[in-house]
């Protein structure tokens, strides 16, 4: 975001003239100058920063400039334009956006969600993402036009409008603008308004292995005031696909707080589309993730390179001898969904991480509506879902004996360090080696990253969790002030690592042992997969919006 900056312009210094020789009394003795030295002030219209945007104040006339500034008087207000539809004036300021225009109101009110869908119509490139840039020409051809935010028609004269002014750009959705809108700006609980997929997992955090582990995947319809309607799809144990209705917040930290369960740990993503989950009752922890869904889903969003961690977990006791199993993957997707799936390590590899060899390939159909279909899905009751992003994909699998969380990501097309950049919210997770159903084998971790444009990461160790047979349960918070590391704690307190680039778009550390990360390419979702002497273990991590 743009800061305040004063400097003087041609209009403000015209002006301090203009006040120098007039006002005051008949004999000229007494002028009245309230402010004989009026300063020009710098703001900025954003959805992203918008160009070419009419403004008018008493002091200024112009056009926002390709940074998507515009200039003021202390106090002015200003009025922002686009040919013959003027918005609401507004009190200039530092920043202006579509919910400054409609007092602040949450940006899924109507008329700020079609203020943003007019703006990102109307960008020359159709790219709001460089930037949204407004040709002059518009001001002309549409000066006869004059839209309300808020009719009921709106998307009718909208478009009726915009074949009037030759744009042969389609108007925006309203999903597609909010998600633009919303990427990298304070968290509101708005932000979670949608379609959401969920997967959750139960692992042991107790001796008692039979009844630790479970599964379940739901539907989540959220309302922009968080109330969610919850529907199960899927649940281990027989137990009823019921629904049932909860109360979602969001904090300004991108916490989510479910009203039912207080205990619950979700942070959301700096997209708005991502969140992760880490909850611990009774004798198990429930980790999970969930993805918003998008709309207008294209085959060819599928196509290309992924990196995809998968851990299968046991249901039932006699339990399967090869598990809990950890695998790194990657896939490689062709324009007709041929999925080729390369095997790069797994729990019971030995030897570094290598290009892999491939293990198999399948059929990966997307529908518009972001679900994949696997041929062979009905065997292990796939269920596979593409987020908004469309660089995250989310699979459960199951069967009698067990049951399997995959995560893909689609990295950059060329990623650097730079990409990494940001603070991270990562949850870890602890397994046995294969085969090995040991209680004291199961651990779980809440760290906060941060890293820089060079790969540097400095990072807090937030809480540990896990069950020894000879102290029980143990659940370690941080807490300020405390001296870490130290022999009484399990927290480890603040670390420090190095990331650094592979050939092969993977990120690895030569720090603190934490295997290889691969990012998606929104850049804000990483995956971690770490092997240590058959010691397995995984992360999810997402990126937060930071002030």
């Amino acid at each position: 975001m743009r800061r305040l900056r004063n400097h003087a312009t041609p209009i403000a210094i015209a002006l301090t003239v203009l006040l120098s020789s007039c006002g005051g009394d008949s004999d000229g003795d007494n002028i009245i100058i309230d402010d004989p030295n009026p300063v020009a002030l710098t703001g900025v219209f954003s959805d992203s920063p918008v160009s070419g945007l009419a403004y008018e104040s008493a002091s200024q006339q112009a056009l926002t400039n390709a940074n998507g500034e515009f200039t003021y008087l202390e106090g002015e207000t200003v009025v922002f334009s686009i040919g013959g539809t003027a918005f609401p004036a507004v009190a200039g300021q530092a920043e202006v956006t579509p919910q400054t225009l409609y007092d602040d109101q949450d940006a899924h009110t109507t008329e700020v969600v079609n203020t943003l869908r007019l703006l990102q119509t109307l960008d020359s490139d159709g790219n709001p993402e460089n930037g949204i840039q407004l040709d002059e020409a518009l001001h002309t051809a549409m000066a006869s036009t004059s839209l309300d935010m808020g009719s009921e028609n709106f998307d009718a004269e909208a478009e009726a409008a915009l074949e009037n002014a030759g744009v042969e750009a389609p108007l925006v959705d309203e999903e597609t603008a909010l998600a633009h809108y919303g990427q990298g700006r304070d968290y509101q609980v708005s932000d979670l308004a949608g379609t959401w997929m969920d997967l959750f997992y139960d692992l042991p955090a107790s001796d008692n292995l039979v009844d630790g582990f479970a599964y379940a995947v739901d539907r989540l319809e959220i309302e922009p005031d968080g109330t969610t309607l919850a529907t199960a799809l899927a649940k281990s144990g027989n137990r009823e696909l019921d629904s049932e209705t909860l109360q979602l917040n969001l904090d300004s930290d991108g916490r989510l707080l479910l009203a039912e369960a207080p205990e619950w740990e979700a942070y959301l993503s700096a997209d708005k589309d991502k969140f992760t989950v880490f909850d611990r009752y009774e004798g198990s922890l429930e980790f999970g993730m969930a993805i918003k869904l998008g709309s207008d889903y294209q085959q060819s969003d599928l196509t290309g390179q992924w990196y995809t961690i998968g851990v299968e977990m046991p249901l039932s006791s006699p339990y399967d001898p090869d598990l809990p199993y950890l695998y790194l993957d990657r896939w490689q997707v062709d324009n007709d969904g041929n999925l080729a799936i390369y095997a790069l390590h797994g729990g019971d590899s030995t030897g570094p991480i290598g290009p892999g060899e491939l293990d198999d390939t399948v059929s990966a159909q997307l529908s518009t509506e972001g679900t994949i279909t696997i041929a062979g899905d009905e065997e292990d009751a796939g269920m596979m879902y593409m987020a908004r992003s469309k660089d995250v994909v989310v699979r459960h699998e199951h069967n009698d004996s067990r049951s399997a969380l995959i995560v893909a990501v689609k990295p950059p097309e060329a990623i650097t360090l730079a990409d990494l950049e940001g603070t991270w919210r990562m949850y870890s997770f602890g397994l046995p080696p294969v085969g090995e159903m040991n209680p004291e084998g199961y651990s779980y971790d809440v760290d906060e990253m941060v890293i820089d444009a060079e790969g540097n990461v400095t990072a807090v160790h937030l809480r540990h969790v896990e069950w020894t047979a000879d102290q029980g349960l143990i659940d370690e918070h941080w807490q300020s002030g405390a001296t870490y590391p130290s022999d009484d704690s399990w927290i480890d307190g603040d670390w420090e690592a190095t990331f650094t680039l592979r050939e092969d778009g993977l990120v690895e550390t030569g720090g603190e042992e934490l295997g290889v990360l691969a990012i998606n390419a929104s850049k804000d979702m990483m995956i971690n997969y770490f092997n240590d002497d058959g010691e397995q273990g995984f992360a999810l991590a997402v990126r937060l919006v930071t002030p």
